[in-house]
């Protein structure tokens, strides 16, 4: 909570449903998502959406209650871990990026375009906080 901001899905283990874990955009008649979700989540009957929680899966769900089960990611993982900027600014995929690979310039320019009229200044903080967190992580 204190690194993230907010608290994390518990992670309930394999959810017994074959399929590739790969992220996909979700789409179908009523929702186009900005969020990626695993692809065999993307077409499975347990797969919920609730506009306070997100996405969420409904297997099991009389074993779990209210402690929705995660989707289920496999083995995949991310190229970056992404770290997201206290509300409201705006996190992109390209922040974290830069976060990650170390490269403050274009932080500071991709955080300005998606964040107008915030200082350099204050671009630099949010760039050395995050970059603080992802050192305190294990490898």
């Amino acid at each position: 909570m204190e690194e993230v901001g907010h608290y994390l899905h518990l992670d309930y283990g394999y959810c017994g449903i074959p399929g590739p874990t790969d992220p996909v955009i979700y789409r179908d008649q009523f929702i186009v998502s900005e969020v990626e979700i695993p692809r065999k989540c993307s077409m499975c009957v347990y797969l919920a959406f609730d506009k306070v929680r997100g996405f969420y899966c409904r297997k099991d769900s009389e074993k779990w209650g209210y402690f929705d089960r995660g989707l289920d990611w496999g083995s995949w993982q991310p190229d970056c871990i992404y770290l997201e900027l206290p509300f409201p600014k705006i996190t992109t995929k390209a922040l974290a990026a830069h976060v990650n690979s170390g490269d403050l310039i274009m932080f500071i320019k991709e955080y300005r375009r998606v964040n107008p009229g915030v200082s350099i200044q204050e671009a630099k903080n949010d760039y050395w906080r995050l970059r603080a967190i992802l050192e305190r992580m294990p490898e």
